[in-house]
């Protein structure tokens, strides 16, 4: 690595049902996805996203789910290429939404477009290994997996789910968690993230039981941990283990989607983390982008929706002791 190189994380990119109907046949330019934001996303070293619904046109709704997500791999693909997405992650409670067939779908049009997936596969051991992705000369490995929907989970014979339970002390989980993160070790990455769809909806903060997975993550060598599942951003929290600290972003909120926005907990607000990498593999700092959700679409945070998004964060991130400086509309946190 010769420079400084920014890797972007988001939290759930949902493009079906509504989202779906906005841009398949042609209605509009897969790109308009990403509003006023996409010149900012094409401009990272990686972009990595949790990829909040299928790709695909087969399969039938999963039996006893209330939400289905699917979208046309044909504009979603353009779409998510037109951002230039490295990564994503499908350990979620939405990868299955329309069975192994839809799944199936959704891992080949990614392949076809040469972006890489994590957290879900053709088989059990498929799911839960690892990938490692060059983001220009920035090898970034990635882990993802998800507590959500026991029923997705991938079998040896049966494609879905990396699942896992993020309980300390459920030895088989942390068995399973740490045997991945040694797998990803051994790709000898710049960056080791792990990709967690984790908890309920609605959580404004994590459990403790979060924060000792995190403590163990740490322990391990992760990097970086990119939770997402709450629809909510959560606090941000910097673990310091002696030469190089652990970023743990406990959930990245909603980046796109079509959903109900709580006026309270504005679901519709969040922010494009940005972890900033130096030329010998250092955590340089992680600066939040506020962004919003309007039309279908993922814009840069007005200055007063950017305003809510840094006082909440820092409201949130109490608990931690993190401490942001403010960038631009955004916030910033130093790691060194």
């Amino acid at each position: 690595m010769s420079s400084a190189h920014r890797l972007g994380f988001t939290g759930d990119v949902m493009l079906g049902r509504q989202v779906n109907d906005a841009y398949r046949d042609g209605q509009q330019s897969p790109a308009a996805l990403w509003g006023n934001l996409q010149s900012r996303l094409r401009g990272l070293d990686g972009l990595f996203v949790n990829l909040e619904c299928c790709l695909s046109t087969r399969g039938e709704p999963w039996p006893g789910r209330r939400f289905h997500f699917q979208a046309d791999p044909d504009w979603s693909t353009a779409a998510l290429r037109a951002a230039t997405v490295d990564c994503c992650n499908l350990a979620n409670n939405h990868a299955m939404d329309f069975g192994p067939n839809a799944l199936e779908e959704t891992l080949s049009a990614l392949s076809a477009v040469d972006i890489e997936t994590v957290g879900a596969g053709r088989s059990r051991g498929a799911a839960r290994r690892p990938v490692a992705v060059d983001c220009r000369g920035v090898t970034v490995a990635v882990v993802g997996f998800t507590d959500n929907v026991p029923d997705y989970a991938a079998t040896d014979d049966r494609p879905g789910t990396a699942h896992v339970e993020f309980d300390p002390d459920d030895e088989a989980s942390i068995g399973v968690l740490h045997e991945s993160i040694a797998a990803a070790k051994r790709f000898d990455p710049d960056v080791l993230v792990a990709s967690l769809h984790w908890g309920p909806n609605n959580r404004t903060h994590p459990p403790e039981s979060h924060r000792a997975i995190a403590r163990k993550l740490a322990d391990w060598g992760v990097d970086l941990v990119a939770g997402h599942s709450a629809h909510l951003f959560q606090g941000v929290e910097v673990i310091d283990r002696g030469e190089s600290p652990t970023v743990v972003c406990y959930d990245m909120g909603d980046f796109v989607d079509d959903y109900a926005v709580d006026p309270t907990d504005r679901n519709d607000r969040s922010f494009l983390f940005e972890l900033v990498v130096g030329s010998d593999g250092t955590l340089l700092e992680i600066e939040l982008r506020p962004t919003e959700i309007e039309g279908r679409a993922v814009y840069r945070a007005s200055n007063r929706g950017a305003a809510w998004c840094r006082t909440t964060m820092q409201e949130r991130s109490e608990p931690f002791d993190t401490e942001f400086d403010r960038a631009g509309r955004g916030l910033v946190v130093s790691l060194t």
